[in-house]
């Protein structure tokens, strides 16, 4: 019983910590919107490819070599009726 509550206690802390940091970004993000002058959907375009051109280099090789070798796409065949 007293895992679980110190378990309790320290999750509970993990998320205020997260929380205060989430604030700050956010503080952050709308100074950099203000001195900028950037919209904020096109701030996200940019981010979005950024993270796009970061993530979809680990997803080729994490993913798509198992759907390159994945032998039941290739067989797969459809009836012609």
């Amino acid at each position: 019983m007293l895992t679980v509550l110190f378990l309790m206690v320290l999750l509970l802390q993990c998320l205020m910590v997260l929380l205060l940091q989430c604030l700050n970004l956010m503080v952050l993000l709308l100074q950099c919107l203000k001195e900028t002058g950037t919209h904020h959907l096109r701030l996200l375009m940019v981010i979005s490819q950024f993270c796009t051109l970061i993530f979809f280099p680990l997803w080729l090789l994490q993913d798509g070599i198992q759907i390159w070798k994945d032998e039941s796409l290739v067989r797969h065949v459809v009836p012609v009726t």
